[in-house]
C-alpha cells in the first residue's frame, strides 16, 4: 500500500475489506503452539510476520509529517482503526499508546477539506481504540494509556466541535469520540470537564447544527454525569 494506493478509494477499501475478513488478523490471534503440524506453525508465523509488516507500514502512513497526502493518511487512519478493533489482545496492548500518538497528529484542526477528511478518519479510529480499551481495563497499563489518548486528543476534538464551519462530518466524529470517552474512560475527561460542557451545550443550542449532530450532543450531555460533574 503506497501513498498513492492509500489515496485511491478502491485500493484502500480493498485493504479494509481484507482486514474485516480476518485475512491476517485471524492468524495473529492463534498460538503457534496450538498448530497441528510444523507446516501449520510455519504458516501461522509467516502470517503473523506479514501482519507485523502491514501494521508498521500503516503506522508510517499515518505520520502527520510523513510521505503522502492527507487523503492517503485518512485511509491509513481508517486501516489503523480496523487493526485496533480486530487485532489480538497482546498486539493491541503493546500498540495502544503508539497508535494513539500517530492519530493525534492527524486530528489537529486545519481549514482545508483534505485535513477535515483526515481528522474525521483519525477521530473515528481513536473511537475504535477507546472502545477496545474500555473492554480491557483490567489489563495492566491499558487504563493509563487510554486516558492519555483521551486527554491529548480532546483539545483538538473540541476545536472541531466548536468550529461551525467544519461541517457535520467533523462534528459527528468529534461527538463519537466524546461518547466513546464518556462510556469507557470518563475520569480522563475530568480535567477538561468545563470546556467539554461548554462545547456540548453550544452544539445542542446551535441554530445551524445538523439534526443528527444535535441528537448526538444531547446523548453526550445525558452521559456527562459519568465524569463526576453534571452541566447546569
Amino acid at each position: 500500500l503506497t501513498a498513492a494506493k492509500l489515496a485511491d478509494p478502491a485500493a484502500s477499501l480493498a485493504a479494509v475489506r481484507a482486514l474485516d475478513a480476518f485475512c491476517l488478523t485471524a492468524a495473529d490471534a492463534i498460538d503457534a503452539n496450538d498448530a497441528a503440524s510444523r507446516a501449520d506453525r510455519d504458516a501461522i508465523d509467516e502470517s503473523s510476520e506479514a501482519l507485523d509488516r502491514f501494521v508498521a507500514h500503516v503506522e508510517r502512513a499515518c505520520e502527520p509529517r510523513g510521505a503522502g497526502d492527507l487523503a492517503s493518511k485518512a485511509a491509513a487512519a481508517t486501516l489503523l482503526g480496523r487493526c485496533a478493533r480486530d487485532c489480538a489482545p497482546r498486539r493491541f496492548v503493546t500498540s495502544l499508546a503508539r497508535w494513539g500518538e500517530r492519530l493525534q497528529g492527524l486530528v489537529k484542526p486545519d481549514k482545508s477539506s483534505d485535513a477535515t477528511v483526515a481528522a474525521v478518519a483519525a477521530a473515528r479510529a481513536m473511537c475504535e481504540i477507546l472502545r477496545r480499551a474500555g473492554a480491557m481495563m483490567d489489563v495492566p497499563g491499558v487504563r493509563k494509556e487510554a486516558a492519555t489518548v483521551v486527554q491529548r486528543a480532546l483539545p483538538s476534538i473540541l476545536a472541531w466541535l466548536d468550529d461551525e464551519e467544519s461541517g457535520p462530518a467533523a462534528a459527528s466524529a468529534s461527538l463519537d469520540f466524546i461518547k466513546a470517552a464518556l462510556v469507557g474512560h470518563p475520569a480522563a475527561l475530568r480535567p477538561r470537564a468545563d470546556a467539554l460542557e461548554r462545547s456540548l451545550v453550544r452544539a445542542v443550542y446551535s441554530r445551524d447544527a445538523d439534526a443528527a449532530v444535535r441528537d448526538a450532543a444531547h446523548s453526550c450531555v445525558a452521559m456527562f454525569p459519568r465524569i463526576g460533574s453534571a452541566p447546569a
